[in-house]
């Protein structure tokens, strides 16, 4: 025992903190038992305990029931100080949430009284800056009832005296930091706290914390970078009321959460009855930050690569700092600012992953495109870290190198020896010059650790490097289509393929897409938007505005605000647009973006375009590529796409046009199968087991795999230890790995092609020990069982990349799933993926569907259906919306996904199916609204290929009489100008001039507001109120003026439909020679585009202009082809 301040009597140790020991102790003035705070003399340290006196100075400041009760504090002549208060029984939140998950009406005790305890604190103008569950301590008052106080001033402070906080520093515990508190600033409010408390409000209710990751700085990137998340994301069965608490208390901005600590509670008190969701697992108890945030609680020597960025000015380095710290951040590494003319980044100051120097690379790379000015050198050595400020040689050689003044980036020695030659550098010791990243390597594959040779394909190799070769030296588009069955040895052909195009002297650029996940079926431009993001090195959570300058660093300076729009839709960098009704003009935007960019990429390097798992991936990529290899032959670019024998099928006569190479891989032969046996068992291959897998393997590369592994597991020698079946040898081979790593692989099937850790966590819930470094281990032993592959660039920041090394153990994985665990599974996928970013709207869908969330996955859907009809994917966009439909859309909402059905089966030449679904939206939405006219302008079309007169005639009244809203009356003429050429076609040309009359009135309404392509559909109009006349000279005159709009807006749909018309008038007043000029000119445009309706009208009226010319084999031909095509699209005009 021992006593302090002559009246504290200690009893026994009840704890140890970070500033010294508490013990359990006798106030001997009163008899009653105290909680007494010990900061020990020796090794004192000046700061702690200058915040151990700020502590019990604070504190004795406040009288409130819900905060610790203050007894008494001083200093014994020893120098050690103490703080006595009152004793609790009971526990902290913390330990309490460990063993339970505490019902809605406790939660809401806890959050109201401990919201009451920051109150009194705030009203004395203290900050807590910790609040965190194991700083609310839970005990009972004199009823029995439940006591939440709070604990630990240690880090508080008072607005009126910043006291110890120096700009720069982190205060508090990471996960439950505001962003202010993250980026160190000075100027905390009592909004922070409330910002803390709705984070412990988020985990009791969600069971998970909003911000996880495995690194600490990971975990406060993404509260100072990303909005925070929505509870209902994680946690679906919230009420709203509950979600918009959360959200204000959480918000971003210190001035939109709550104005006190009191609202606080009052808002939480008022919230519905509500059933908390259970933990997902233990958090790891993180400890209360008290120094600078890039500092480490111990110093020690470590090996870092530095990047220094020097600058001329101050001013030009403060213009640089965001930019700086973004790329810097987004590489992993952790930002400075030296003597405000210099940023610098550290990699491995805390951890390593044995990558640095390149990450540290790739930042200096992009910084190089970015900030002009400033001389960057990245240098690699040893540091000391713990201070205050980064110090060591690397520093110092980096800052000695940066001071040179040049623009050149520059890496020293030890950098360019750990890059390799996965980086060109140029020049000699000390200081080499960084030109760029080459074609990254592709990894050796192996077979139980060792390599293995690429056995019988010698033949396709060569076909496909002979297609490669063709495309560098004759700058030529090819193609070509590989198949074979799961197993069959696509992966392996594409892995040899593209590590012999990285070793040639003109190195490809290489897009490697892959097909749609399980569940996603092939969301619209996947494949792709997959391949330009990684090319971009695009990650799906990083904030938005960096995305865009990535995508952006790909397009040629001067050009990127002409097509980087279009470029972001197909890379999912933005949001679809609203399109109702004008999805194919998107697309053909679209596609015409992304054939300007394919040029500007292939000015400096031959491109090949991979597509893997193609039978899983969309018609949208396909059509894209597609478009390259018809409109744009001459450049050296090579299209392989590797798929399953569906996927032949499924993409028939897609790039048909480009003759491409179709091989079908057969089985592997008898003695290539023994050549990879013996070369990876080695002497303990005997002939008998060579042949007795050889003969179980038949053929198929992925099961002469798995049959050498199961030889080199000791089965060798055992006829029953070799499986029977395929099938038994998956289970066989899935049961050896043991029970925690078969859950994790269950749970990671259910992501289909790529998931990752964090993922993996949110399905499992809390069925093993799957926090960060455990489950981490599990993925590396499984990576080194080779069950698993690493993706060498993850879509997701902070989370690696995992793919299972073959599709058929995925599938025997997901097999193993229960029912009813899949559906909570799937819930749980979705709900990770969405807060998270994820930009695939089929996948989503998918999943929330599979989860039975039909009310989510309808709105998925829906997205997917506009992505499929941007992508002129028009069975794929009338999939997704049947099955939006289908998962109970209603109301507006179900109106909007009708027009958009309507679009696509007009479109792909289904008018009745066009017809229905365009009635069914006029009855749904509003009239007068703009989606409502863009639902008639498709029922007028639809009313009008099937020549039903009187329909047109009350559409064309309704439409004339509607009152539009001010942004619709573009859509409004848009749909009144087919209706009057419908009339004047079936004989109704009164009244088809009395509805002409009507629009011009709403185009001089309209005045200078009119879009240009509604003044184009007004001049078809009066053109064909012309030639009704016989005023052919005016119809010409106001078609090519239509035209000429269309054109301008680069609607080149309408444009070659006007060609079309515009032809027949030529044809009319007898110079056939233009009319056929514009045919064949609109029949170009059709081809390139794809357009099924307008292809045979262009042919019909070319038929008569060549039989005009006498050119009589032909016309007949194209006629034939018209009649043909018309037939099959059921319109009259035949």
């Amino acid at each position: 025992m021992s006593r302090l301040g002559g009246r504290f009597v200690t009893l026994e140790t009840a704890g140890r903190g970070a500033s010294g020991e508490v013990f359990r102790a006798i106030d001997e003035t009163n008899k009653r038992l105290v909680a007494l705070k010990v900061f020990a003399a020796e090794g004192r340290d000046a700061e702690k305990l200058d915040r151990f006196v700020r502590e019990a100075r604070l504190l004795s400041e406040v009288e409130s029931r819900h905060v610790v009760g203050y007894v008494a504090h001083g200093v014994e002549p020893d120098g050690s100080a103490y703080l006595a208060v009152e004793w609790l029984e009971g526990e902290d939140l913390a330990k309490r949430s460990k063993r339970e998950t505490l019902d809605g009406p406790k939660v809401v005790e806890v959050i109201t009284q401990a919201a009451r305890g920051l109150e009194a604190l705030h009203l004395r103008g203290i900050v807590h800056r910790d609040v965190k569950p194991s700083n609310l301590f839970l005990t009972t008052d004199a009823d029995g009832a439940m006591l939440v106080k709070l604990l630990d001033l240690g880090v508080a402070r008072t607005l009126s005296d910043p006291g110890l906080t120096r700009h720069g520093t982190m205060i508090g515990t990471p996960s439950y930091m505001s962003p202010e508190q993250v980026l160190g600033g000075v100027d905390l409010s009592f909004r922070s706290d409330i910002f803390s408390l709705g984070v412990v409000l988020f985990e009791l209710v969600a069971g998970v914390r909003p911000y996880v990751a495995e690194d600490i700085f990971a975990v406060v990137a993404k509260i100072a970078l990303q909005d925070p998340p929505r509870l209902a994301a994680i946690a679906p069965g919230v009420s709203a009321e509950l979600d918009a608490v959360v959200a204000r208390a959480m918000a971003k901005r210190p001035e939109d959460r709550f104005a006190s600590a009191s609202d606080l509670a009052e808002a939480v008190a008022r919230v519905p009855p509500f059933t908390p969701r259970s933990r997902l697992f233990a958090p790891k108890e993180e400890e209360t930050h008290t120094a600078a945030v890039r500092s480490i609680a111990t110093t020690e020597r470590r090996i870092v690569t530095v990047l220094f960025a020097r600058f001329a000015t101050p001013d030009a380095a403060g213009d640089a700092r965001d930019r700086f710290e973004t790329e810097v951040k987004s590489m992993g590494g952790t930002p400075y600012t030296l003597l405000a003319r210099a940023h610098v980044g550290i990699f491995g100051g805390e951890r390593s992953a044995g990558d640095e120097a390149a990450r540290a690379a790739r930042a200096a790379l992009a910084l190089r495109d970015r900030l002009g000015g400033a001389s960057i050198t990245v240098a690699t050595g040893r540091a000391e870290a713990g201070g205050n400020e980064p110090t060591g040689e690397a520093i110092d050689r980096g800052a000695r190198g940066a001071d040179q003044r040049s623009s050149i980036l520059r890496v020293d020695q030890v950098t360019a020896r750990l890059l390799g030659d996965a980086f060109e550098l140029e020049g000699s010791a000390p200081w080499l010059t960084l030109r760029g990243e080459r074609v990254a390597p592709m990894r050796v594959r192996t077979l139980l650790g060792r390599p293995t040779p690429c056995v019988g394909r010698d033949r396709e190799i060569a076909h496909l490097e002979s297609l490669y070769a063709e495309v560098e030296t004759e700058s030529v588009a090819r193609a070509a289509l590989v198949l074979a069955p799961p197993g069959g040895g696509k992966s392996r052909i594409r892995h040899e393929l593209l590590s012999r195009f990285a070793n040639r002297p003109t190195k490809p650029i290489v897009l490697l897409g892959r097909g749609a996940s399980a569940f996603g079926g092939g969301s619209p431009f996947g494949l792709i938007g997959s391949a330009i993001r990684a090319h971009a090195r695009i990650q799906a959570d990083e904030p938005i505005a960096n995305q865009r300058q990535k995508l952006g660093a790909t397009i040629r300076e001067g050009t990127t605000s002409t097509f980087m729009p279009l470029l972001a839709q197909i890379a999912a960098v933005d949001e679809q647009p609203q399109a109702v009704g004008e999805g194919m003009f998107v697309a053909d935007l679209v596609r015409d973006a992304f054939e300007r960019w394919v040029e500007q990429v292939t000015q400096t390097a031959p491109l090949v375009i991979v597509f893997e798992d193609v039978h899983a991936g969309d018609v949208a990529s396909v059509a894209l590529v597609e478009s390259i290899l018809r409109n744009h032959p001459e450049l050296p670019v090579l299209a392989l796409a590797f798929g399953r024998p569906e996927a032949e099928q499924r993409f028939a006569g897609r790039w048909a046009g480009s003759a491409p190479v179709t091989i079908r891989l057969p089985k592997l032969s008898k003695r290539a199968q023994a050549e990879l046996a013996t070369a990876v068992l080695g002497k303990s291959a005997t002939p008998e087991i060579v042949d007795r897998i050889v003969s179980l393997a038949d053929g198929n590369a992925f099961y002469l795999e798995e049959l050498v592994r199961r030889v080199s597991d000791g089965a060798a020698g055992d006829e029953d230890g070799l499986p029977d079946t395929v099938l038994a040898m998956l289970q066989a081979r899935l049961d050896a790995l043991g029970d925690d790593s078969k859950r994790a692989l269950k749970a990671a099937s259910v992501f289909g092609d790529g998931f990752w850790p964090g993922a993996i966590a949110n399905v499992l819930g809390d069925e093993i020990d799957h926090t960060g470094a455990a489950l981490g281990r599990m993925m590396r032993s499984l990576v080194d069982a080779e069950v698993l592959e690493r993706r060498q660039v993850s879509r997701f920041a902070g989370e690696d990349e995992l793919v299972f090394r073959s599709q058929l153990l995925r599938e025997a994985s997901y097999g193993l799933l229960a029912e009813a665990d899949r559906e909570v599974a799937h819930r749980r996928a979705a709900s990770w993926l969405a807060l998270h970013g994820e930009q695939d709207h089929l996948s989503l869908a998918r999943h929330f569907e599979l989860g039975g969330q039909r009310d989510k996955a309808s709105s998925q859907f829906a997205h997917a259906a506009e992505q499929a009809l941007f992508g002129n994917d028009y069975a794929g966009a009338v999939d997704s919306a049947a099955r939006a439909l289908s998962c109970g859309a209603s109301g507006e909402v179900r109106g909007r996904i009708q027009v958009m059905v309507a679009e696509a089966e007009r479109w792909r030449g289904g008018i009745p199916a066009a017809l229905d679904a365009a009635r069914e939206a006029c009855k749904l939405l509003p009239a007068g609204t703009l989606a409502w006219f863009h639902a008639m302008r498709e029922r007028v079309a639809a009313e009008g290929r099937l020549a039903n007169k009187d329909a047109i005639v009350s559409l064309a009244e309704e439409l004339l009489s509607a009152s539009s809203e001010p942004e619709a009356r573009s859509a409004q003429i848009a749909a009144l100008v087919p209706a009057a050429v419908h009339l004047l076609y079936v004989g109704h040309k009164a009244r088809a001039q009395g509805l002409a009359l009507g629009v011009e009135g709403l185009a001089a309404r309209a005045g200078p507001g009119l879009e240009p392509r509604a003044r184009a559909r007004l001049s078809q109009l009066r053109a064909a109120l012309a030639a009704a006349e016989d005023d052919l000279g005016r119809a010409i005159d106001e078609q090519e003026r239509a035209l000429a709009l269309f054109e301008g807006a680069t609607d080149h749909r309408a444009a070659a439909l006007v060609c079309s018309n515009l032809a027949f008038q030529w044809y009319a007043v007898g110079n056939y020679e233009r009319a056929e000029a514009l045919l064949r000119r609109a029949l170009a445009t059709a081809k390139r585009l794809g357009l099924a309706t307008i292809g045979p009208l262009a042919k019909q009226n070319l038929g008569a202009a060549l039989f005009a010319k006498g050119e009589l084999d032909e016309s007949i031909a194209v006629q034939t082809e018209a009649a043909d095509t018309f037939a099959e699209q059921h319109d009259p005009r035949l």
